[in-house]
Order: structure tokens, then sequence, then C-alpha cells
């Protein structure tokens, strides 16, 4: 299987699931159908001592060149694992926002080397944490948000604009809508970490390898911790009968920071 990169971490491609006028209503709170009758398993929410509602906190994201973070990742479906390494390859600061630049690499199953596979941008700044580029540097216009300063529990905003694909590495149009779920405990295999839960919705235009235009809808939950930034994610494939099938998953193993 061909791994990629998709939200910093690696995804295969999947099919259209949908076609015509999108509707991202209702973004799931604590998960929902799944195509195999599971739900997402639900986190601990918890009134958080690091992070509490109304702040703005600049350390959702590591900002220090050479900290790097090691996940493990689960292919549903195959039940394949495989372990990525995220690395801080560099952090500028522009307009009153800190671009952080993180490298995404895995070990070639041929030579066992480590091998760069991708790369993208984050953003953290007075307005919130947002993701610049995916997919080879592919950029998102405006930068897709991740979740918006002063953290409000439940708050819910929308997103539309032009970006990466999750479809044969297109870009196109996407919009939908996202918010802060909770402040939740969550386990890792690096230990219990207190995050915030990131939830979004959003709808992709694409088109298929015959040349059939489509939707494809996809759920994502990111848990951010201070500190480390990314220690949990989880993605899904939406049906048009509300229907979720999860994708892959990704956890933190271990982090290291650069002094």
């Amino acid at each position: 299987m061909k791994y990629g990169t998709w939200i910093c971490i690696a995804l295969a491609s999947i099919a259209l699931v949908g076609c015509g006028k999108d509707d991202t209503a209702g973004v799931a709170v604590g998960g929902g159908p799944s195509g195999d009758g599971k739900s997402e398993a639900p986190a601990t929410p918890i009134q958080s001592q690091e992070i509490k509602d109304g702040e703005s906190p600049m350390d959702l994201l590591p900002t220090t060149v050479g900290s790097q973070a090691v996940y493990e990742v689960t292919q549903v479906g195959t039940n394949e694992k495989r372990e990525i390494t995220l690395k801080v390859a560099n952090v500028k600061e522009v307009n009153g926002k800190k671009i952080v630049t993180l490298e995404t690499y895995m070990e070639d199953p041929e030579t066992k080397t480590e091998k760069k596979t991708d790369q993208s941008d984050w953003e953290i700044g007075p307005e919130g944490v947002a993701q610049r580029t995916s997919a080879e540097t592919k950029t998102y216009d405006p930068p897709q948000p991740v979740l918006k300063f002063p953290i409000k529990v439940g708050e819910e905003s929308t997103y539309e604009g032009v970006g990466p694909v999750p479809v044969g590495g297109q870009v196109g149009k996407q919009a939908g809508k996202y918010r802060v779920r909770s402040f939740e405990e969550v386990d890792t295999p690096m230990g219990t970490v207190n995050s915030v839960a990131c939830e979004s919705l959003i709808a992709f235009e694409a088109e298929n390898e015959k040349g059939e235009k489509g939707v494809v809808r996809i759920k994502t939950v990111i848990w951010l911790a201070p500190k480390y930034g990314i220690v949990r994610f989880k993605n899904y494939a939406l049906t048009n009968t509300g229907q979720q099938q999860e994708i892959q998953s990704l956890a933190i193993k271990s982090f290291s920071e650069k002094k």
C-alpha cells in the first residue's frame, strides 16, 4: 500500500463517496455510525489544568526547530501499523504568527532507513491554529483552520476555500465546519495526555479516474496538547446516508524537544 500524507500523517487515496451538492450540517460529537457498525471510542472529558476555556494557548504546536514526535499509525481495514516521525524543520514569524514547517519521515521497508515522505506548514497565532500546506506543499487558500482562539467549547465555525484533496493528488474546492469538541483525557502509547479535541467535517470536490465529479466528505478529530502538538488523530470517510468509515488513526509514542 502506498502511504501519502494528509493532515501530516500517512493516508492512502480514497474513492469518491457522493455526488452533487454537499450538505455539511451536523458535525458529529463523540462519533456516530460507522461502516463497520462501531462508533468512535469516547475520550474522557475533563476540566483541563493546562488549557482553560477562553484562553489562547500559544504552545499547542511545537515551535523549536529539531523537536520531533514519533507516532503509531494504524490503517483501518488492513490493520497495518507503521511508524512516522514529525520533525520541526523550520519556524518563522510572519505578521504576528509562527509558521511551523513539519517534515514527515517513514522507514523505507527495503532499505530500512528513514526517508522523508512529505512536509506541511502550520500556523499558530492570535487567531488560532491552522494548516497552510499539505500533500507535498500544496497550499490551502485560505489556510484551513483547526481551532480558533479564544477557545470556546462547542462554538462552531465555517470554512470555505481551495486546497489539496485526498483523491489522486488533486486540488479543489472545499467547505465545511469545525469546532472544539471538548477538553479530553486521551490514552496514547506515550501515556495519558490532557488535550483539546478539535473536530471538523469538510467536503471536497473531486474527480475520479473516469472523469466523474463528486464529493468526498471527511470527518477529522485532532487532539492537541501543549508542548506536543498532535497527540492523537482520527479521520473518517462519510457517505451520503451519514455512515462513517474510519480510515486511519494515529497516536503519539514519544516526543523529544530540542533545547
